[in-house]
This record gives structure tokens, sequence and C-alpha cells, in this order.
């Protein structure tokens, strides 16, 4: 739905395996006069999105034994995969903008909830990995730590899902 070879949709809600490797979106180029081994074809697909990871280092002793725990996070206001402590989204490339939330988190913890937002969206590459670490309080989320890694091999899906079926 919404793709074809030059240009994608993305589901907002990839809040499930199965809707987080819908928004795989690959594309390759490739001319083939004839399989050479039986019905065989090899194919290098590129990826057309950028992954972003988002993990939750640890949360502040401001929350005083109140339990905090994540009930929503999305990334450019998608819907996340949770697969333990990380949260899975892809988008697709973009430039800088740099006043919109990049993360925005809720925060439920013993006597209250509470959103959080991380803001600035920076420029994100097709075939890029960006890796967020967090440090979660009552009042503010810092990020800890970004790093930014190529997307290559298998399907780069959390439990390996299946990119294509």
């Amino acid at each position: 739905d919404g793709v074809s070879f030059s240009s994608a949709t993305l589901p907002t809600d990839q809040s499930t395996l199965d809707a987080l490797a819908s928004a795989d979106w690959m594309t390759v180029t490739s001319t083939v006069s004839k399989p050479q081994d039986g019905f065989t074809v090899n194919l290098q697909f590129q990826r057309r999105t950028a992954r972003v990871k988002v993990t939750i280092e640890k949360f502040l002793d401001e929350f005083n034994g109140k339990n905090p725990t994540i009930s929503a996070l999305s990334v450019c206001g998608t819907k996340t995969y949770c697969d333990g402590n990380a949260y899975y989204a892809l988008s697709l490339p973009r430039s800088l903008e740099s006043d919109l939330p990049l993360i925005t988190l809720t925060v439920s913890f013993d006597g209250g909830t509470k959103v959080l937002y991380v803001k600035g969206i920076p420029t994100l590459e097709e075939g890029k990995t960006y890796s967020y670490s967090l440090t979660v309080g009552k009042n503010e989320v810092r990020v800890a730590s970004v790093m930014v890694n190529e997307w290559t091999g298998g399907s780069g899906l959390p439990n390996d899902g299946e990119a294509l079926n």
C-alpha cells in the first residue's frame, strides 16, 4: 500500500513486528538476461528507509521507587515496535527539522503519567541506523548517547523478522 519504485508512504503505526516489516522499503535495479544456475537469481536490494532504535539506559533516582515504565514511545510521530528495552521505527529519509519532536515518550509511574520529548529531528539518511540511548527523569529526558551506523546485512529487524514474505 502506498509504495512504488520511486516513492513510499510508510505506516505510522509500526507497533507490531509485521507492521515494522511492512515499512521496510527496499528497491533493486538489475538486468538479468537468463538465470545461470537453474532458476536462481541473486539480487542486491537497497534500503530506502532509515532505522531508528531507542533504548532506555536508565530512569533517574527522582522517581524514588515509583516504578517508572515507558507506556508509549513514538519516533517522528510513528508508533514504535518494542522489543524488551529497545524501540524501533523506520522512517523515510528527511532533512533537519529542529523544531519538531524526534522522540515522544510517555512515562507511567505510581501516582502519575508524564509525556516527555526529545526535540530536533536530525537529517535521516536511507540505509543508516540511528541508535539513541536515553536517560529518563520525571521532568525531562536526556540523550545519553547517539550512534550512527550503516544498516547492512540480514533483515535488520528485531527477532530476525522477515522484511519480505
